[in-house]
């Protein structure tokens, strides 16, 4: 506010981007810190002064990872047995020492979450970083798709193996039926959580042109998703059941 004695005044509000303005009070919102400069007039002499806005930099929050495959507005979609690292301060004007506030009530930069055991799974997670010397804080929120069918599930390292092996039902309420044919030598079965805990395993033995079945219980497990993992000479094949 340029304020003189009595008389009739005219005023110039300059500042190095072009602003201009003859208001006595004009209204300013620069985006960055700013010096303007004053000129006020009347009829026998001119005065100037300047006057520096301090514009604090409000943080950026971006929560969706580099390279995530993008689902919806805030929303990326992960394959079930991957994790996801959250970071609350990827932006190169934020200073180094910030506050982290995320919706499970931890403190750090960076949050990891994975899911919870099922084939599909959402959760919803949000953080709010602080400046502590300028108070000037941003938040954001993300939506993470847990989905069993962006995993890498079923892509044979021995695709000979897959054509001799039948996998049914899938889904299973408990009992899974492995039906083997024209497979030759031993071969390694194990059963396996998303963790890659070893659940069940056995080996079996099955001749050139005849039927091998294996049967798999998997009763007694949790509803979700699991692993069937074949070891034969010649090379692996990775499969996936859903248990109901």
């Amino acid at each position: 506010n340029a304020m003189c004695g009595g008389g009739t005044y005219t005023y110039l509000w300059t500042n190095a981007s072009g602003f201009e303005s003859t208001e006595q009070s004009p209204t300013m919102s620069p985006m960055e810190t700013t010096t303007y400069s004053i000129e006020v007039t009347d009829t026998y002499k001119i005065i100037t002064g300047q006057i520096t806005i301090l514009v604090n930099h409000t943080p950026v929050v971006d929560l969706i990872p580099q390279n995530a495959t993008i689902y919806g507005t805030d929303t990326i979609v992960v394959c079930v047995r991957d994790s996801v690292v959250m970071d609350a301060n990827t932006d190169p004007l934020n200073p180094p020492v910030m506050n982290y506030i995320w919706s499970n009530s931890t403190n750090n930069r960076t949050y990891t979450a994975s899911a919870n055991g099922s084939w599909i799974d959402f959760q919803t997670h949000w953080a709010k970083t602080i400046n502590p010397i300028t108070g000037c804080q941003s938040s954001d929120s993300i939506v993470l798709f847990f989905d069993f069918r962006q995993c890498n599930i079923g892509i044979e390292e021995n695709g000979e193996l897959k054509t001799h092996v039948k996998i049914s039902p899938n889904p299973t309420s408990g009992l899974v039926e492995l039906k083997f044919t024209d497979v030759s030598g031993e071969l390694d079965i194990d059963l396996t959580d998303l963790n890659g805990k070893i659940l069940l395993s056995q080996k079996t033995k099955s001749g050139i042109s005849n039927s091998h079945v294996v049967i798999l219980n998997l009763e007694k497990y949790a509803s979700g998703m699991y692993l069937i993992n074949l070891k034969h000479k010649n090379g692996f094949y990775h499969a996936a059941v859903i248990k109901q």
